[in-house]
């Protein structure tokens, strides 16, 4: 599967760790390509093309016609696989960050190309600057996050088949052991479990407590 992934910018934030842990888990299964409109603070693991239209309204001055941005997308997909993509999996769109950008979305959908919206944060909550006054994209699939705006979209009248359950992916990092070495001596024990251990019921003697 060839997935190109659309952002205004991958700065330093929520949106760009969770770019960079679907880019992590697909890339055995998928080819994979980034657009944005600012570039990436730190490496990421795939081919990234920057387009500076694509930032924020607020970044970027110059007028443009949503036409030619939508030219430099699709001759980046093209050029990065050779053909067009199987989709373009777009963070963030419904915010009003870039007043061309719903646009931009809907004319990609009339060149052919499959969208998949995926909705971090609603204007809707709370948020009046970042709302669009024109309607979102239609004939294409959304995902959230929580349940909470799935069921609210899924009343909306969006269907299940085009619906999905996003959920954020958590790294646990390793458990660190404890700089004193009868501390640490006691840790390795409880994680070993020793087949045959028996806990005695008599009072912790841990220098912890």
């Amino acid at each position: 599967m060839k997935i190109a992934y659309l952002h205004y910018h991958l700065k330093t934030g929520g949106v760009t760790t969770v770019l960079k842990q679907q880019l992590a888990a697909l890339a055995r299964q998928t080819e994979q390509l980034v657009i944005t409109g600012a570039p990436p603070a730190t490496p990421l693991d795939a081919d990234t093309i920057h387009i500076p239209e694509l930032g924020y309204s607020s970044d970027y001055k110059a007028t443009f016609k949503p036409v030619d941005v939508v030219r430099a997308i699709i001759k980046a997909i093209r050029t990065k696989f050779n053909g067009p993509c199987d989709i373009l999996h777009v963070h963030n769109p419904t915010l009003a960050k870039n007043r061309q950008f719903l646009d931009i979305l809907k004319l990609l959908q009339h060149e052919g190309l499959n969208l998949l919206l995926q909705i971090h944060d609603f204007a809707e909550d709370g948020r009046p600057l970042a709302y669009f006054s024109e309607s979102y994209p239609a004939d294409c699939h959304y995902g959230v996050i929580n349940q909470r705006d799935y069921q609210i979209l899924l009343n909306s009248g969006l269907k299940p088949d085009g619906l999905h359950l996003m959920e954020n992916m958590v790294t646990v990092p390793p458990p660190r052991l404890p700089e004193n070495p009868r501390l640490k001596t006691a840790w390795r024990y409880i994680r070993s479990g020793p087949s045959g251990a028996k806990i005695s019921g008599k009072p912790c003697c841990c220098p912890c407590l």
